[in-house]
């Protein structure tokens, strides 16, 4: 019996002599024959014994150009045949519990083509080796693809074909999420494992990038469920029902990440929807996410997840508690929440390191020294949520105080008819969101410009520039809401109280409009998505702000024209999930318009914007 191959050594042989430098023993053709059989058991993890699902396929695997045209040495090259990892025949048979033989339906069966499709998307076309990212072993995961639970497998060949370029049909990667539904509807009833968990939630992600907002939110829903299941709130270290499965510390770590992945993206939901989220889960008993070294690292930097997923739990608080309206303006100004949630966000920031923060001196811009300084950390760091964790970190102050802010609209707030101590409570609030809102928007121009290859091009290889995408939307939202509300909305009284710096927002609506650009686009590719809404609203933001600047200070409010009322909804993609579709709701935002309307009557659905708009009538 042969036996098992647990590891290996690279062969290197020396020029001169012709010894292997690992056997020192003369180099010959069987050796390097031996040696690549050696690669390719330790590449599948099984013994050569195995019989080959596929004949050879000489360098089909990784292409040499991809490397420049010369294998990299980090990358392995795989010439032999592609073994099965756990079937003995090409078509999955199966014995129920009658004893009855049952072939396993065609639709759930892997291929070739499912194979390279994720390939090409994981290693970035075979560059890179091992592949990494954040929420799951992306190297486990194509080293066993052909036992990879159904629905997970297919939904990350739906994903991967979302984002594949050349583009691939929107008919094939439906194909490929409807295999997945099937495969997941198999299962529903049985108890879930991991794999279940990373469908679901694998699901929730396409069916966003499909701009099916709505129905995402269901399959997160039932992550988080089979999640509070499978007791993995709990830390792998510190869970001994696990024991008998012997978890290796890459296993406990993908556990780990999961859980992360899934809490993030529940509080970001439940802070951007007015909706009831219940989020089942606490934090407190898991270890912030780590990495592990196998021959490199095993998964892709996420040292932000944990502080990014505690700013937006305290966003979600505070969305909660503005849901419903103060009984008065003076209720509200005279209130010691704010003061109380900005010393708390206050104390959470202190503990962020530094290396995570991009914090200019000036909130208008940021200098030369402090872009180099910027560019430095993210490269160091290496981690895509840097910029929207800097983002949200703002933004938080904002939604905190905007409430306060937008009293300046109304007469009974004028400056010279209130006490000192609530004139000094507004003019804290104006100081705060426009500052916010500035800060906003200067980050997002200069990390966008770092992105598209305008800054820093020789400090940044092109490779390194996703780690400077700017992908913080809903704060950027946040910053158009302040400065429109700013330049058109707030009475010119209080002009006179704000800093001279801070009342130049022209350059910052430039940059509103670059982003406006950018959602317009993801809004057309999405559909009746979550963007298209807050890309109708931005631009109707930047359309009244400039006409401000052509005709002067204020909206002219003596034409009344019938209020536009706009919603999130989605186009179904398969006929079971219309019903979730037919109703609209507000739009995904961390705080909405609080009952005000944008331009020639635009406002937004939701029972909180009736209520503030209520409020506003009754106080104002």
């Amino acid at each position: 019996m042969q036996p098992e191959i647990t590891g290996y050594q690279h062969c290197k042989q020396y020029p001169l002599d012709g010894t292997c430098s690992c056997c020192q023993s003369p180099s010959n053709s069987s050796h390097g024959a031996s040696h690549s059989q050696l690669l390719l058991s330790e590449w599948l993890m099984k013994p050569l014994s195995y019989p080959p699902l596929f004949p050879p396929t000489p360098g089909e695997l990784i292409s040499t150009n991809a490397c420049g045209g010369m294998p990299s040495s980090n990358i392995p090259i795989y010439s032999g045949p592609l073994y099965h990892p756990n079937m003995k025949f090409a078509f999955d048979i199966k014995e129920d519990t009658h004893g009855l033989l049952e072939i396993e339906d065609r639709d759930l069966l892997p291929t070739l083509d499912d194979f390279h499709l994720v390939y090409k998307d994981l290693t970035q076309n075979g560059s890179t080796w091992p592949p990494k990212v954040d929420s799951f072993d992306a190297e486990s995961f194509l080293l066993g693809f052909y036992s990879v639970d159904p629905a997970f497998r297919l939904i990350q060949c739906a994903t991967s074909a979302y984002y594949s370029y050349p583009v691939i049909p929107e008919t094939v990667q439906l194909s490929y999420y409807k295999r997945a539904k099937k495969a997941m509807n198999r299962i529903v009833t049985q108890k879930p494992t991991l794999q279940t968990v990373q469908a679901y939630y694998a699901i929730y992600g396409f069916l966003l990038d499909k701009g099916q907002p709505l129905v995402a939110l269901e399959f997160l829903k039932k992550a988080m469920s089979a999640m509070i299941e499978l007791r993995m709130d709990f830390d792998p270290d510190d869970s001994p029902w696990l024991s008998p499965l012997n978890l290796t510390s890459r296993q406990k770590e993908e556990r780990r990440r999961t859980f992360w992945v899934i809490y993030r993206q529940a509080v970001y939901e439940k802070a951007v929807s007015f909706a009831e989220i219940r989020v089942p889960m606490d934090p407190a008993s898991m270890k912030a996410p780590s990495n592990v070294m196998n021959l490199g690292l095993v998964f892709s930097k996420m040292e932000t997840k944990t502080w990014d997923s505690l700013i937006l739990h305290q966003m979600g608080l505070i969305k909660q508690h503005y849901t419903i309206p103060s009984k008065s303006i003076s209720e509200l100004l005279k209130s010691d929440y704010t003061r109380n949630q900005y010393t708390t966000l206050r104390n959470l920031y202190s503990s962020i390191p530094s290396e995570l923060l991009l914090i200019s001196q000036d909130p208008t811009h940021v200098s030369p020294v402090e872009g180099a300084d910027f560019v430095a950390q993210i490269l160091k760091v290496s981690d895509k949520g840097i910029p929207p964790l800097n983002g949200f970190m703002v933004a938080a102050v904002s939604i905190l105080y905007r409430p306060i802010l937008f009293c300046t609209a109304y007469r009974a707030c004028n400056p010279l008819v209130i006490s000192l101590e609530l004139r000094h409570n507004i003019l804290e609030a104006i100081t705060k969101c426009l500052q916010s809102a500035h800060r906003i928007v200067t980050l997002f121009i200069f990390l966008e410009s770092v992105y598209e290859g305008r800054l820093f091009i020789d400090q940044v290889p092109e490779n390194m520039r996703t780690l400077f995408f700017p992908h913080f939307s809903s704060a950027l939202v946040e910053a158009a809401i302040v400065l429109w509300f700013i330049k058109c909305r707030m009475d010119s009284a209080w002009l006179a109280y704000v800093p001279l710096p801070l009342k130049d927002i022209a350059p910052k609506v430039l940059g509103l409009e670059r982003y406006l650009n950018r959602i317009k686009s993801v809004a057309r590719k999405e559909g009746e998505g979550a963007m298209k809404p807050l890309a109708k609203t931005v631009e109707a933001m930047i359309f009244e702000i400039n006409g401000v600047d052509r005709q002067g200070y204020g909206a002219d409010s003596s034409t009344e024209i019938e209020s536009i009322e706009i919603g999130m909804a989605g186009i179904a993609l398969d006929e079971d999930i219309m019903e979730a579709n037919a109703k609209q709701v507000e739009p995904k935002a961390f705080m909405g318009l609080l009952g005000l309307e944008v331009g020639s009557g635009i406002r937004w659905k939701g029972r909180s914007e009736e209520s503030w708009r209520l409020f506003w009538k009754l106080n104002g």
